[in-house]
């Protein structure tokens, strides 16, 4: 139909489901795959909102719950940054980050802060707050900001170089 609607085929019934841009589904085309997905019910429209990952749907759930963001409001938020970046934007009360998102104002940004506030752990927050150079570099690598504190978290000597932080944390990463 659209860049951002595909047809998913269920023993020949088609659904139309709402997907990610970046979705790996959109690679999958002919193949088997399987979706975490939401139905957004309205008064008039049943619509249906696949995501890869379970933390995405977690994500965009919470999202929807925040007044004035609805579910295609949520899949723009979530198209131009993923989860761990607005939790970042969040640790930090970074709202103006969250204002050029396109559909935020400076008040739904500040509202979606106070919400995911939280969800985010004690240990994540501090962790990022100490770390944000390292943390910054391991997720430039593909690893997630939980992955990331963890890795931190076992490295006992906080006073060495953000570089040797990054190799015994790949070190911790990679055996796993």
């Amino acid at each position: 139909l659209e860049d951002r609607v595909v047809i998913i085929d269920i023993y020949g019934f088609g659904l139309a489901v709402n997907i990610l841009p970046s979705s790996a589904l959109v690679k999958k085309i002919g193949q088997e795959c399987s979706l975490f997905c939401h139905l957004a019910v309205r008064e008039n429209s049943l619509e249906l909102y696949g995501f890869d990952t379970a933390e995405e749907l977690k994500f965009f759930e919470i999202l929807i719950s925040i007044s004035g963001i609805g579910p295609k409001g949520a899949m723009n938020i979530l198209t131009q940054a993923n989860p761990e970046t607005i939790r970042q934007a969040v640790i930090q009360n970074n709202s103006d980050y969250l204002v050029k998102i396109a559909g935020l104002g400076k008040k739904t940004a500040n509202k979606l802060i106070m919400e995911l506030k939280d969800t985010i752990t004690d240990d994540e927050r501090g962790c990022l707050l100490e770390d944000e150079e390292t943390i910054s570099a391991l997720k430039s690598l593909g690893f997630t900001l939980k992955e990331s504190c963890s890795a931190l978290e076992k490295i006992k000597d906080k006073n060495i170089s953000v570089e040797e932080k990054i190799k015994i944390a790949l070190r911790d990463l990679g055996n796993r």
